[in-house]
């Protein structure tokens, strides 16, 4: 099942990835999630800039993927190439996106071109009952959350998001996936999502 949605997990955006500095990495901003402690938040944080520490050092500004289980707090990387990752490069990380309990999975990667979540990021997000939050950590040190409600129906959302996408492309929307993301963010409520966008301080 989830195959296809791991090996699709990107963004769409620009070609070259914006170069992270170190001062993108220091503004990266703690996010307050909801049902975490302080602690916890700043951990996510403290993640965020590990990530794009990463990705700065070790893989050319391009993307990558940690994979945090927020029960025993261990964490997997997945380096990724442009603005794609393969989560199965990693098999341990595969193992916990798939394998492990209901909402018991964070997955937060950057976007080198600094835009939201794309379709293929929802995709995953909905077809994984183990992932419970997802965020994106922008070159630029934004931060975007992504986090599922109470009553979350992946595959109900999911339907819901290809409607929003056929309804765009019918209207002549060539980014029709974009524009039903964007409409997701902007009305969470009524996807049982929870969402934040903080940008730079």
């Amino acid at each position: 099942m989830g195959g296809e949605v791991l090996r699709d997990f990107k963004q769409k955006g620009r070609n070259k990835p914006i170069t992270i500095t170190d001062i993108a990495i220091q503004k990266v901003r703690k996010t307050k999630i909801f049902g975490f402690v302080e602690d916890e938040n700043r951990y996510i944080q403290e993640a965020h800039k590990r990530l794009l520490q990463i990705s700065k050092e070790e893989n050319n500004s391009e993307e990558v993927a940690v994979v945090i289980d927020i029960i025993q707090w261990e964490e997997e990387i997945v380096l990724g190439k442009g603005n794609r990752v393969h989560m199965e490069d990693n098999p341990n990380a595969y193992q916990m996106i798939v394998e492990y309990p209901k909402n018991t999975i964070l997955v937060m990667h950057n976007h080198p071109s600094t835009s939201t979540f794309s379709g293929d990021d929802f995709k995953m997000f909905c077809d994984h009952n183990p992932i419970y939050i997802m965020t994106i950590v922008g070159n630029d040190g934004s931060v975007q959350v992504m986090e599922k409600a109470v009553n979350f129906d992946g595959q109900e959302i999911k339907v819901k998001y290809g409607q929003l996408a056929e309804k765009y492309k019918n209207m002549g929307y060539k980014n029709n996936g974009t524009m039903a993301m964007k409409y997701i963010i902007k009305h969470p409520a009524e996807f049982n999502i929870l969402y934040k966008h903080g940008g730079k301080k």
